[in-house]
């Protein structure tokens, strides 16, 4: 069974969801699976801050409990009611919804009594979105909420347990406070944090591992694809990502300029565009980003790291890179130091550039590939089912 989502494009990240989701042959060419299926009171809700062409960990949550069979209602980030919507909730196969809330504006957020208005026609729209009230059996995992954080009260009141996922670095502050208060559980992706979250929720708070989507070998390339390879030499050098307030420029470019024999790739909303030997590559679908990687030689994360954002990341990427056995280059972010010497870390730019030159001479048998594999295997959407289901069941 095959469920398809078609959102409108948003975002600042490749649209590495299309989504594309399989039941495994669930349900296919019996209907008496998907009336169990229908019928199954227990379901996840998710918020989302992103949306599927902008996917981050929700999303690949909502994955997850596409392939662990459970009901899932998805809700991207609100969007105004003055702008154009996105896909109305609809039943997807599967037992799939996906839909959209609108708000009046986000600066309502800040002001109390307009506030009130819009939170309470936000539930509204919730309590519309399930059919018999069936938000009562569901569990909730939301990110932050922003303009709409004053909801939290009644989403408690609605759902069977509402969880806070923590998807990065957080000063701990209100707004951190404001977002967490009411969660029953508290879902903690970087590692760097767990420590201090418990000592502000002893007993709330569980590590929850960063997540990547399902890579399996593309055999034909799309003609897209085929054609940006045509137009960047070999050997190629990847961050599948954008620039936004994410990598270090500066030491970007002296890497680049130092290394005039690679190619560097990134995307960027804007066309297809070369500078030098630098490469600003559209946005591509996942099959597409994953055909890609099939191509390049190393992974590259260049984080500017005066940014704790930035600095306590987990990133998607990396187990992307790794699901394919990819060499990777990063500079020193906190949480993955775990993982040498399956990657190489530079504190500076000199130390990145002899990691990337001493990652293009590894062997394609290397047994570092494997390991590699293993690691991001493991971290994929369809290893995480038990622990989907776990949650669901309040384990």
């Amino acid at each position: 069974m095959h469920l398809c989502f078609h959102p409108q494009r948003e975002g600042d990240r490749h649209s590495f969801l299309t989504v594309e989701l399989y039941f495994i042959n669930y349900g296919k060419g019996d209907p008496k699976n998907l009336e169990t299926l229908s019928q199954k009171k227990k379901s996840l809700s998710v918020f989302s801050c992103f949306d599927w062409t902008v996917p981050g960990t929700p999303e690949l949550i909502c994955e997850s409990a596409a392939l662990a069979r459970i009901p899932c209602y998805y809700f991207p980030k609100p969007i105004s009611f003055f702008k154009p919507k996105s896909n109305q909730l609809g039943n997807l196969q599967g037992g799939f919804h996906h839909g959209s809330l609108s708000i009046l504006a986000t600066r309502l957020g800040k002001l109390r009594g307009l506030s009130q208005i819009q939170n309470t026609w936000v539930i509204r729209q919730l309590e519309k979105a399930y059919p018999k009230n069936d938000y009562k059996d569901s569990t909730l995992i939301y990110n932050n909420l922003e303009s709409i954080v004053g909801i939290l009260p009644r989403l408690k009141k609605m759902y069977k347990r509402i969880m806070y996922l923590c998807l990065d670095y957080s000063d701990l502050g209100g707004d951190f406070i404001a977002n967490t208060r009411h969660a029953d559980k508290i879902l903690v992706v970087p590692k760097s944090m767990v420590e201090r979250i418990e000592k502000i929720y002893p007993n709330k708070t569980l590590e929850f591992p960063q997540l990547t989507s399902i890579y399996s070998p593309q055999g034909k390339k799309s003609e897209r694809v085929e054609n940006l390879l045509k137009l960047i030499p070999s050997p190629r050098i990847i961050y599948t990502g954008n620039f936004n307030k994410r990598i270090d420029e500066k030491l970007y470019r002296t890497v680049t300029g130092t290394m005039k024999e690679c190619s560097f790739l990134s995307f960027h909303e804007k066309p297809f565009q070369k500078v030098g030997n630098v490469f600003h590559l559209p946005w591509l679908e996942k099959d597409e980003i994953f055909s890609l990687l099939e191509e390049c030689s190393v992974g590259f994360m260049p984080y500017d790291l005066k940014v704790d954002h930035n600095l306590h990341c987990i990133p998607l990427k990396l187990f992307e890179y790794f699901q394919l056995g990819m060499p990777l280059v990063s500079t020193d972010l906190v949480n993955i130091q775990y993982l040498k010497p399956l990657l190489s870390i530079g504190k500076n730019t000199e130390e990145l550039i002899a990691g990337i030159r001493e990652s293009l001479l590894e062997p394609a048998d290397s047994s570092l590939r494997d390991k590699r594999k293993a690691v991001g295997k493991k971290h994929s959407t369809s290893n995480q089912v038990n622990l989907i289901r776990d949650i669901l069941n309040g384990t």
